[in-house]
């Protein structure tokens, strides 16, 4: 047979050889070895139907479907149709050239091999040149990626997600040799240097993993632009001539986290502190007169900022924090709590509340590393949480606290002011 897609006739166009052009073709694109096609007869227009049958000698009274083997029907097409032009490249002639997606998904798959060996090598020759993650390397020689990329066991990075695991470890080679050399760095510096790109978010995994690879919490580490604390409660700071009143601003007022330290001073008469996790759960309870009247309220991002910890680490009043019921929730009050040095309490995070909430749609990955990290808080974490904390290890399933506004805002102030002194 010839290859020669200038031979075939305009006839193949017609609506008579449409079961060429997708039945045909789509078999050969999902897999490019078939053998066989299933061409069903029933389905056929009758124009379709005499085409088909004439070309592979099928008779009237053979219905419904029929197996045809690929090279007959390419034998048949080329001796009777094309001029001797193959099934192939009669195909890539009508509807352009074939793609074969079983191998293009089996190229794919040995192109990520081969980039995931890359990866690999890199990280490990990144960790062996710092002592302090000796443990680190360790653990990656002992545990190459097959058949992909995983945390290694005994990492003491606290995450079981690789693409958290590889960002942590980048950036905890790069302050490790930072900090020898006596230099702080900035958390855009930082991301700059080990990954090469200042706009990838410092989340909070990314966060506790790294700061689990230096032995120290992110915050201590690493500086990072004055964020905003958005507040609403009683508190009047003053810088210079202006004066900000978190009690009269609505919905809230944005106050710079460290400027309320080191610049001006404020006036504090709140009865304690709630910090909120999300923004449209805070923007609901600055719009409850029985919590903000008499408790300062705050949103920080949805992290623990050293801004705010240096904000709190003053105060003698009663702190609470309401975060999303997973495990992320959890480690926040955990990380929070001894930064402070004190107890912060949680709020609207009791397991009765998680077994009857909405559970957050998660992907496999993320629900094997809450289970990781949830096991640890069951046993480490604060008291008060160690018990939803054994449940989120069962399943690894979490809450996200704007699906129980209806449980927890009837009672939010009685709460608070339970725990007021």
């Amino acid at each position: 047979m010839t290859n020669e897609p200038t031979d075939v006739p305009d006839v193949l166009h017609t609506p008579s050889w449409a079961w060429l052009r997708t039945t045909v073709r789509n078999r050969l694109e999902t897999d490019g070895s078939a053998a066989t096609v299933v061409i069903d007869t029933d389905k056929l227009t009758d124009g379709e139907s005499r085409v088909f049958r004439w070309l592979l000698k099928v008779p009237a009274t053979r219905r419904g479907e029929v197996r045809v083997r690929l090279s007959r029907l390419d034998r048949e097409l080329a001796e009777r149709v094309t001029n001797g032009v193959d099934l192939h490249s009669t195909l890539a002639f009508l509807g352009g050239p074939l793609d074969d997606q079983r191998a293009r998904k089996r190229q794919q798959r040995e192109d990520r091999i081969v980039r995931d060996q890359e990866t690999y090598d890199e990280v490990v020759r990144l960790a062996a040149t710092v002592p302090e993650l000796e443990r680190e390397y360790t653990a990656l020689v002992s545990s190459p990626p097959s058949p992909a990329l995983r945390v290694p066991p005994g990492s003491r990075s606290g995450t079981t997600s690789w693409a958290v695991y590889e960002l942590a470890l980048r950036a905890a080679v790069v302050w490790w040799a930072e900090d020898r050399d006596g230099r702080r760095v900035t958390a855009k510096e930082l991301a700059g240097k080990a990954w090469r790109n200042t706009k990838t978010a410092w989340t909070l995994p990314r966060r506790f993993a790294f700061g689990n690879l230096i032995h120290d919490s992110f915050d201590a580490a690493v500086d990072e632009a004055d964020t905003e604390l958005r507040m609403r409660g009683p508190l009047t700071w003053v810088a210079e001539d202006t004066v900000a009143d978190a009690s009269t601003s609505t919905p809230w007022i944005g106050l710079p986290a460290l400027g309320l330290r080191t610049l001006g001073y404020s006036r504090f008469t709140a009865r304690g502190v709630l910090l909120v996790e999300n923004s449209d759960a805070f923007e609901r309870v600055c719009r409850m007169p029985e919590v903000v009247d008499s408790w300062l309220c705050i949103w920080g991002g949805g992290f623990a900022s050293e801004g705010l910890v240096r904000f709190l680490r003053p105060l003698s009043v009663p702190i609470a924090a309401w975060q999303d019921l997973d495990v992320d929730g959890i480690r926040i009050i955990d990380d929070l709590s001894k930064r402070l040095g004190r107890t912060v309490s949680a709020i609207g995070m009791s397991v009765a509340l998680w077994e009857n909430g909405v559970k957050r749609v998660q992907d496999p990955e993320s629900l094997s590393r809450a289970r990781g990290l949830a096991e640890e808080l069951a046993v480490h974490g604060p008291a008060q949480l160690r018990g939803l904390a054994a449940r989120i290890a069962k399943t690894g399933k979490g809450c996200e606290h704007e699906t129980l506004y209806s449980q927890v805002l009837p009672t939010l102030g009685r709460d608070l002011k339970a725990l007021e002194v």
